[in-house]
């Protein structure tokens, strides 16, 4: 980890730490929280990263089968061929979008009493902002991709 590569800064909600390019990494409320935000935040930058490579290479077999026209140049345009949603593993068993979809179900199955003390409420939230936040990352990346050529050109 090279902190040399970040900015800190105090404000009013605490220590901002953003990328040397301005991008918000986190804020925290103590100096020594630091190297923790950061190890964080870079782990999810290679998730991501990994996650965009393995969608651009589905895309990319997509086209070559025939399934995606190599004319596709948004991520929106992929729905009308494929369920682009499931690009990068996001539909995969056991993947976080079916944890989701587990902890909806035993939602929905409470009555209302059982419901406002559900001790997963507060999972489940966390799970789909973190989710969303994620997906839409890769989606939106892809989209710049698509929009840029990228899929004309060998990766």
């Amino acid at each position: 980890m090279n902190f040399a590569n970040y900015v800190t800064g105090w404000q009013q909600d605490g220590l901002s730490i953003r990328t040397a390019s301005g991008h918000q990494v986190a804020i925290v409320k103590h100096e020594n929280e630091v190297s923790t935000a950061i190890a964080q935040y870079e782990a999810e930058a290679e998730k991501r990263a990994a996650t965009i490579a393995r969608m651009k290479s589905e895309i990319l077999a997509d086209i070559a089968a025939g399934t995606v026209p190599a004319s596709v140049s948004t991520f929106s345009e992929l729905h009308d061929y494929v369920d682009a949603n499931e690009y990068g593993g996001f539909c995969d068993a056991g993947s976080v979008s079916d944890i989701i979809i587990e902890l909806q179900d035993e939602r929905d199955s409470l009555d209302e009493e059982a419901l406002r003390n559900w001790p997963k409420a507060g999972e489940l939230e966390e799970l789909q902002e973190q989710f969303t936040n994620f997906a839409n990352a890769a989606q939106n990346a892809i989209d710049a991709w698509l929009k840029a050529g990228g899929h004309n050109t060998p990766l």
